[in-house]
């Protein structure tokens, strides 16, 4: 009777050893389950926000692209106006030289022809 007792007791604690073992892996596998779960958050997060940092980037760059692309095109404006008053006051200063040489020329002939004798 005895041994059966004994028999018994060691079933008992087999069993429980048994389930608290289980249980100890219930937990762990609950954990890691857990654990990847909140890792594939994460990872989801992190994909999330770095598409959402990709397209504020390219937002802002295009931004940068227009403004200066506006800054090229007021620029070439300012330039071609710059250019086209250069060329304008240009063209008085030759025509004005032009008049200058035009009327010594002329002034030239009709003193040459003051001077020849009548023939």
């Amino acid at each position: 009777m005895q041994h059966a007792q004994e028999v018994l007791e060691t079933r008992d604690r087999i069993l429980q050893e048994a389930r608290d073992g289980a249980e100890r892996m219930r937990m762990e596998a609950e954990a890691l389950f857990r654990q990847r779960l909140d890792e594939h958050e994460i990872t989801a997060a992190a994909r999330n926000e770095g598409r959402d940092i990709v397209a504020r980037s390219q937002q802002q760059a295009q931004a940068q692209l227009a403004q200066a692309q506006a800054e090229i095109d007021q620029r070439r404006q300012e330039l071609e106006e710059y250019s086209l008053a250069l060329l304008r006051r240009l063209e008085a200063n030759l025509s004005s030289q032009l008049e200058t040489v035009r009327g010594g020329i002329s002034t030239m002939r009709e003193g040459k022809s003051r001077l020849q004798p009548p023939q």
